[in-house]
């Protein structure tokens, strides 16, 4: 097979024409985006050929390319395209569109948790176009929950606090690994929808939906992620060690115990991963994680708590950074 490889100087050529879906390579100095540089962009279409271009590394100057990794009509297939995407980013000063990654792809393709996520994402679309900005009551409220997540497993219940305020909705979510043993068809996650009154219609906004949004698909990712763990022993026909928790213990020491149960780090350290996501994109949210210690409480409560109760340079804490890092690679 002859192979058509092409070297070009600094950028593409002003006439050149490579179709609607390319793959894309970078060639660096090393993987630390802050200190190593972009040497090459490697594009091909898959045809036997192969466009190299050497980038000016004084300035980084490249408008053909550039216009190329901005064509959203353009497909860009990368595989583990995260350090290519900030390379990028840095360098290129530009954000890349219309972006398929092989990487992602092969690991949907066989992990329930992410087709789980995917599916909860969806139903909170539809879900959204139901009941925002119409006053609706309790009842009806979990009737639409229920009809979007019942065909992916999961039961809808609501309750009543008067220390929320009104015309706002919470939401917890639970599982319970001892019904997995007797049935392990259904999903067994119960997410519990909180009002103020369920007697009084509730209206929510703009602004609390997408508080609300991103607390309930959290929330049953979370309890997904458990479910997944139990799931797992049960095919191995292992158990789990359940926490251990002695009389006369404090909350502060229940509370370590509960933190730092290996099934809560894995749920806990995807929250944490879905709190960076609600303000940075992917890259920015993996380098934000990479400088942990500078994360701030609004940005993500779970993990300052995590901080707080076990201190930064604890095992635990590095623990949720580490799988953290590999939620924002997949």
């Amino acid at each position: 097979m002859n192979l058509d490889i092409k070297l070009h100087k600094q950028d593409l050529p002003d006439d050149l024409k490579l179709g609607n879906s390319v793959s894309l390579d970078c060639e660096m100095g090393g993987l630390n985006v802050n200190r190593d540089l972009l040497h090459l962009v490697q594009i091909s279409t898959g045809n036997s050929d192969a466009h190299i271009i050497q980038l000016n590394r004084s300035n980084y100057k490249a408008p053909n390319l550039v216009k190329l990794l901005q064509d959203k009509s353009i497909k860009k297939i990368f595989h583990f395209a995260r350090a290519d995407l900030a390379f990028i980013s840095r360098y290129l000063k530009t954000e890349v569109q219309n972006i398929d990654c092989t990487k992602i792809k092969s690991k949907l393709n066989w992990h329930p948790v992410i087709e789980f996520n995917d599916g909860v994402k969806k139903m909170m679309t539809e879900i959204e176009k139901q009941m925002v900005g119409l006053p609706l009551y309790a009842d009806e409220i979990e009737t639409i929950f229920a009809d979007k997540f019942g065909p992916l497993g999961v039961e809808v219940s609501t309750t009543a606090y008067d220390g929320i305020p009104e015309n706002t909705i919470t939401a917890n979510g639970f599982f319970d690994e001892t019904e997995l043993e007797f049935d392990e068809e259904s999903i067994n996650i119960e997410l519990e929808l909180v009002f103020n009154n369920e007697d009084h219609p509730c209206t929510i906004n703009n602004k609390d939906w997408t508080f609300l949004k991103h607390q309930i698909t959290q929330t049953l990712e979370h309890e997904m992620i458990r479910r997944d763990q139990a799931n797992k022993r049960i095919d191995m026909d292992g158990e789990k060690p359940m926490p251990l928790y002695y009389d006369g213990m404090t909350e502060e020491q229940k509370k370590i115990v509960y933190l730092s149960d290996p099934d809560e780090i894995d749920a806990y350290a995807n929250d944490v991963a879905l709190d960076l996501l609600k303000h940075y994109t992917y890259m920015d949210a993996y380098t934000r994680l990479r400088e942990y210690k500078k994360i701030r409480q609004d940005e993500s409560p779970i993990f300052c708590d995590y901080v707080d109760t076990f201190g930064w340079n604890s095992e635990v804490v590095h623990l949720i950074v580490k799988k953290a890092l590999k939620r924002l690679e997949t």
